[in-house]
């Protein structure tokens, strides 16, 4: 476990059934339509880089005086150029309570102190104001806009693409 603002821990298999209802939630903020189901989640954490030393993508569950609080990913980590996506979704009992703010800045300062990166990525739906806030709370900047990308809803979205150095 490392402790930041939040306590972050690797994802374990027990833990897919909350993983698929959050996706399940934030389906209309998601930029792919999956429906999945325990078979799915099952088959996407069995195929996980197990690489410990220098994996892809790290999963964990992010936590607040033993209260899990959500979900983080750090995706296409690439060690040459230090960069990687972030990506997370919040339990809804605490969602608009500042624990998403604080996962994405634990995961910063993961990405920084554990994994030596130096920036990190994310894209975020134009139609998911709460979470193009919290990454703003974090000090990303808005690098550009992929216009009309994602289907939802009978239309088409923009899809943001925002950045941070996280380098000293």
């Amino acid at each position: 476990m490392f402790r930041y603002e939040l306590d972050l821990r690797k994802i374990e298999k027990s833990d897919l059934g909350l993983l698929m209802n959050l996706k399940m939630q934030y389906l209309e903020f998601h930029h792919r339509n999956a429906i999945i189901n325990a078979a799915d989640q099952e088959a996407w954490f069995d195929s996980l880089d197990m690489n410990v030393h220098q994996p892809k993508n790290i999963f964990m569950i992010g936590s607040h005086e033993n209260q899990d609080v959500g979900f983080l990913g750090l995706t296409n980590i690439n060690y040459i150029d230090r960069t990687a996506f972030v990506n997370c979704d919040i339990l809804p009992e605490v969602r608009s309570k500042g624990m998403g703010t604080k996962l994405i800045s634990s995961g910063l300062q993961f990405a920084r102190e554990i994994l030596n990166l130096r920036k990190i990525c994310c894209e975020i739906l134009a139609t998911n104001q709460a979470s193009i806030r919290m990454i703003q709370k974090n000090n990303f900047v808005h690098e550009g806009t992929r216009l009309q990308q994602v289907y939802k809803k009978g239309g088409y979205v923009d899809s943001l693409m925002f950045g941070l150095i996280i380098e000293p």
